[in-house]
């Protein structure tokens, strides 16, 4: 796992996609290893850069990671932090000028999550009061007081926004599983620092949702809700089932409640369970989405390979089970078979024959270094602490 994320996964990322030159990074690598430094610049992938090299730089100590973090640090601080309504922006334009000023709390939640990282890898006080600035604007402005949860996006002035969808396939409902797991995945970062409580007070709200509400009885989560929590679309995500399992087994280790924890695991492993028996194949790698009729979605996904290599070995730290550990390594082994290219990266997505869709980007909007990076330092991390 060192040897994949040092010497072969971030040096990639080095060489392609950050531009000391300028200050920032390129927007987009295509699938065929083009550069475009004229491509917008989203701030989930500026964000996991972050988040990525400032873990990076914690796990392994070498000085140019944090270099990197540094850097990106200062060009959100330039360009996607709004200084006229707070929040960051969603979109900027190749020269780092706004295009879409939509405040999605996915985004909202992933600076916290990155600005959290960093300064505990640079000591920096400033990233850690933007970090809390960012959690009261979201609490102010998107978390519901009625419901519980948090909804997916109003506009620039927090004001409603007619369009609260993350991506064009997407539905365009009020709240969604995966903006409320990724708040989750921030607040327990934040809870890693001293003076937390107001957010452990929200994380545990949180889960209660996820336990009520959110994880259905089926043991997978329903992804589009309406306000009320009626789900709306019916169908299942292998990945973030995976994912989820152990992000809502750490966030409830963070608030330290016993009783939560207890609750939180016993769902964890149910979704763990459901996923290894329903949503992977004989190889180990983990299905697509399945829709509400029954019906597979084509291919496979990167990412939710790298999430059931870190879900199945949380499964296997908390049970003891061989046939979990036996999971996570197989789907360490589909990814080196099928994913992973000759510089390290990971291809986006595979046809269901096992080709690689290179008209999808290797770095973009959405395909960033952290749940690869991510995997493999969470493998590192529990190996030490399981020896």
């Amino acid at each position: 796992m060192t040897r994949e994320l040092t010497d072969r996964l971030l040096p990639f990322w080095l060489g392609n996609v950050l531009d000391f030159k300028s200050g920032g990074f390129n927007g987009s690598v295509s699938g065929r290893d083009v550069v475009d430094p004229k491509a917008d610049k989203g701030v989930i992938l500026a964000t996991r850069i972050l988040w990525t090299f400032s873990r990076s730089y914690r796990a392994v100590g070498r000085a140019e990671y944090l270099r990197v973090a540094d850097l990106m640090a200062q060009y959100m601080r330039d360009h996607f932090l709004d200084r006229e309504h707070g929040g960051v922006f969603w979109r900027l334009d190749h020269l780092g000028k706004p295009r879409d000023t939509t405040k999605r709390f996915y985004a909202q939640a992933f600076a916290i999550y990155a600005l959290s990282e960093y300064s505990r890898a640079s000591g920096d006080p400033q990233a850690l009061a933007e970090a809390w600035e960012l959690f009261t604007l979201v609490e102010r402005h998107g978390r519901d007081p009625v419901e519980g949860g948090y909804l997916d996006a109003l506009g620039r002035d927090w004001k409603p926004t007619a369009d609260t969808r993350l991506s064009e396939v997407d539905l365009n409902t009020p709240k969604s599983m995966n903006t409320n797991l990724h708040v989750l995945e921030a607040y327990s970062d934040l809870a890693r620092h001293e003076s937390a409580g107001p957010v452990i007070e929200a994380l545990e709200g949180l889960l209660e949702v996820f336990l009520q509400k959110i994880i259905l009885p089926n043991s997978h989560f329903g992804l589009f809700f309406e306000m009320d929590w009626k789900e709306v679309l019916g169908n299942i995500s292998y990945g973030h089932d995976i994912e989820g399992s152990w992000l809502l087994t750490e966030a409830a280790e963070r608030t330290g409640n016993q009783e939560i924890i207890v609750r939180v695991q016993s769902a964890a492993l149910g979704m763990a369970r459901a996923v290894l028996d329903q949503g992977v194949d004989a190889q180990g790698g983990v299905l697509n989405e399945r829709e509400a009729g029954g019906k597979l979605k084509p291919g496979k996904e990167w990412w939710m390979q790298a999430e059931a290599m870190v879900g199945f070995f949380n499964a296997y730290r908390l049970t003891g089970r061989r046939e979990y550990l036996q999971a996570s390594r197989a789907a360490w082994d589909y990814s080196k078979k099928w994913f992973l290219r000759p510089d390290g990266e990971w291809y986006s997505g595979i046809n269901d024959a096992g080709v690689p869709d290179l008209n999808r980007p290797v770095s973009g909007i959405w395909k960033c270094p952290y749940h690869t990076a991510r995997a493999y330092m969470e493998i590192m991390e529990r190996i030490d602490g399981m020896a």
